[in-house]
């Protein structure tokens, strides 16, 4: 019969290692501009729009005003390590970690280090993980099975609200999800149904537009109050 060599997860790593370094090195340098915009500004003792707007702007959206003060303070005590975890994950609030660090006077190299480690090394290549884990079906059912493995059956949560042990539901929607991606490849993407992890996520996209645009509409309000009051 046909033989065929098995699939192992380090040998489809190493061939996709460089191409996903490479694309997470240019994101991490693409920070470079909102920090050093920031820190020329903050060297010459000027006011910073960007980091005014950023830090004191306020939204009618109190959790929104509660996560950036968060993440400015976190910022601050952590330094290295907070600006590297900033970087670790799809953050797209990022920007504002390089308008903070540049205003906060950081050395270049340790943002920029800091960064590139986050996104070149970590945040790129755990997104590959990811993939290789969604499309290759051994390696999926290996990770369902430490997931199943980690969950003891007195403590399965969605049991309780499900009806259906955490592995079977993390299985079924890891199944769902990558044959969505297989037919966005194949061009059949309008023929796919809207699973939950997508509709989720729209709606995440969602309320971020929708703040981005309240955010402007208070920025021009704020700023047209300014200039009557001088």
């Amino acid at each position: 019969g046909d033989s065929f060599e098995p699939v192992y997860f380090f040998g489809v790593f190493c061939k996709i290692f460089w191409p996903c370094f490479f694309w997470g090195a240019g994101t991490a340098l693409g920070e470079v501009p909102p920090y050093w915009v920031s820190r020329a500004a903050a060297l010459a003792g000027e006011k910073n729009s960007e980091f005014l707007e950023a830090t004191e702007s306020k939204s009618s959206w109190n959790i929104v005003n509660v996560m950036k003060d968060w993440m400015i303070d976190f910022l601050q005590r952590h330094g290295f390590v907070g600006v590297l975890l900033m970087a670790a994950w799809p953050n797209m609030a990022f920007d504002l970690c390089g308008i903070c660090c540049g205003h906060f006077l950081m050395p270049f190299w340790q943002f920029l280090g800091a960064t590139f480690i986050g996104k070149a090394l970590i945040k790129a290549n755990g997104q590959a993980m990811f993939f290789i884990m969604l499309f290759t079906p051994h390696h999926l059912e290996q990770f369902v099975g430490f997931v199943e493995s980690v969950i003891p059956d007195s403590m399965e949560p969605c049991k309780y609200l499900q009806g259906r042990d955490c592995h079977l539901l993390l299985h079924d929607m890891l199944l769902k999800v990558g044959e969505d991606f297989q037919k966005r490849i194949d061009g059949d993407a309008g023929m796919t149904e809207a699973s939950m992890p997508k509709i989720i996520w729209n709606w995440i996209m969602v309320l971020f537009i929708g703040y981005f645009v309240i955010s402007c509409i208070e920025q021009f309000a704020q700023h047209r109050k300014i200039e009557l009051e001088e």
